[in-house]
């Protein structure tokens, strides 16, 4: 869960793979957060609201990811 502007919870997404932040970020997703990974503090886990939107999108690249 995550907090907005206006203190109001909303869900969240955390997407490990940079690869698939970059297509959801080109698709029109916005970054809500990046943190460091706890395991590799060099690597950065990117945090997405949870929308309509982004669950299509993510739908979309995970299924184009299964098909290679």
């Amino acid at each position: 869960m995550c907090m907005t502007e206006t203190n109001s919870v909303v869900k969240c997404k955390s997407v490990f793979k940079p690869g698939v932040a970059r297509h959801l970020i080109k698709m029109g997703n916005p970054v809500y957060d990046i943190k460091p990974k706890k395991e590799n503090p060099d690597a950065s886990i990117f945090i997405f609201v949870e929308t309509e939107k982004f669950v299509n999108d993510f739908t979309t690249i995970l299924l184009s990811l299964i098909h290679i």
